[in-house]
């Protein structure tokens, strides 16, 4: 997925096709989970926050893309791209469990 984002300038299509190739993928993954396999141990709950925490690296890599691909290709830059190449890294830093917690006390203090 990520480096969808990353040649999704160049190629505007291939957003749309990994769209529709990873809906398929989960569907066929949901109905080997649900009817053909079973698991004997249970998956850490910090290998899911990890995951979760690498997805948010896919409003940098975007922005990343194209800012490269308009140096390569057009010779000119956007200004939206380091835009929201900014707004992704002040994302990535800010302590959002902070302002769950502020927002949400009674889930976080259980």
């Amino acid at each position: 997925m990520w480096f969808t984002y990353l040649y999704s300038s160049l190629i505007p299509l291939g957003a749309f096709f990994s769209t529709i190739g990873l809906t398929l993928y989960y569907w066929v993954d949901k109905y080997n989970l649900l009817r053909r396999s079973s698991v004997n141990s249970n998956i850490a709950g910090e290998l899911s926050i990890q995951a979760i925490k690498l997805l948010d690296f896919t409003l940098i890599c975007k922005p990343v893309g194209e800012i490269l691909f308009d140096c390569q290709i057009r010779d000119s830059y956007h200004w939206s791209s380091f835009l929201m190449l900014s707004m992704g890294v002040v994302y990535l830093f800010l302590p959002i469990d902070t302002f769950l917690e502020y927002f949400h006390p009674e889930k976080f203090n259980n």
